[in-house]
């Protein structure tokens, strides 16, 4: 829900999500919506989403963020996997999908982050299907000492990219970390 926060402290956070096997559109593994889901210290936070979607069902991310929401570690790993759904003629099922302003993954101290994302409707006519589309500013973020990885792979059908960057988007370590891009396929800057 928009607004809604999880704290562990210096604790873990793990979530695991799939979304429902529906015909209509939009069926997210996770979803965080103007919310936060933050661990401090040496604290993890760790999702794993995997889109659903039947029929001609579109737009199932495994991975949604949005709306200014934001999953944070300070020094512990920040490690993402998403997969999209969609089947059919369904289109747009990214792995992992960045929209709206301030929308974030971000590290502050030594932790790193590693997200995979992995596009979906692998077997249907349904196209634009990104393994991880960062479409706002800093969407992934280290802004102390931690490295980035990112690795995506593309899915089915034409249009489809495993990385894709939009103008004015970006994977960011402005500390001392590296940032390191893996993909069969990148689209950026466009």
């Amino acid at each position: 829900d928009s607004g809604a926060s999880i704290n562990a402290g210096a604790g873990n956070i793990v979530m695991n999500g799939r979304g429902q096997n529906a015909s209509t559109a939009g069926n997210y593994g996770i979803y965080v919506y103007g919310g936060t889901a933050q661990a401090i210290g040496t604290g993890t936070v760790t999702l794993n989403g995997i889109g659903g979607g039947v029929t001609n069902s579109g737009s199932n991310m495994g991975i949604y963020i949005a709306g200014a929401g934001m999953v944070s570690a300070v020094d512990g790993t920040l490690s993402v996997t998403g997969t999209g759904g969609g089947a059919g003629a369904g289109v747009n099922s990214h792995g992992i999908y960045f929209s709206n302003s301030s929308s974030t993954l971000t590290t502050t101290g030594t932790g790193n982050i590693i997200i995979i994302g992995v596009g979906g409707n692998l077997a249907g006519s349904g196209d634009v299907n990104y393994g991880v589309y960062a479409n706002v500013a800093n969407s992934i973020k280290a802004s102390g000492g931690g490295s980035i990885t990112v690795t995506g792979v593309k899915g089915g059908q034409a249009n489809s990219y495993g990385i894709v960057v939009n103008s004015g988007s970006g994977v960011t370590a402005s500390g001392t970390g590296n940032v390191t891009l893996l993909t069969d396929t990148l689209s950026f800057g466009t």
